[in-house]
């Protein structure tokens, strides 16, 4: 089965002009009900005077998605996500408390 990936924006700071400056997101994993999480910032230097401007009111969560994903390696994120599951499926250590 391969791994399943849902990325979500978490929050985002704004300018005085309404333009997205930072946002906060979230790669999730699931395998075989075995899950992992990475999270980032973007940074962002809006142009309010662009035609392609989007303001905060205005901006979906697919705008800023497909921001982040031109300013990072979605592939390399989701590739590092699938590393840590796999890890937490065969973990080279135990864990545990010597009073359990």
């Amino acid at each position: 089965m391969a791994v399943t990936y849902t990325w979500t924006i978490n929050y985002l700071e704004k300018n005085s002009d309404g333009g997205i400056t930072l946002a906060h997101y979230t790669c999730y994993g699931e395998e075989e009900g075995n899950s992992n999480v990475m999270q980032g910032n973007v940074s962002f230097t809006p142009d309010s005077s662009a035609a392609d401007f989007i303001a905060f009111n205005d901006v979906t969560e697919s705008n800023v998605l497909s921001w982040v994903y031109g300013s990072i390696s979605q592939t390399e994120i989701e590739a590092d996500v699938a590393k840590l599951i796999a890890g937490s499926t065969s973990p080279e250590t135990d864990v545990a408390l010597p009073w359990s």
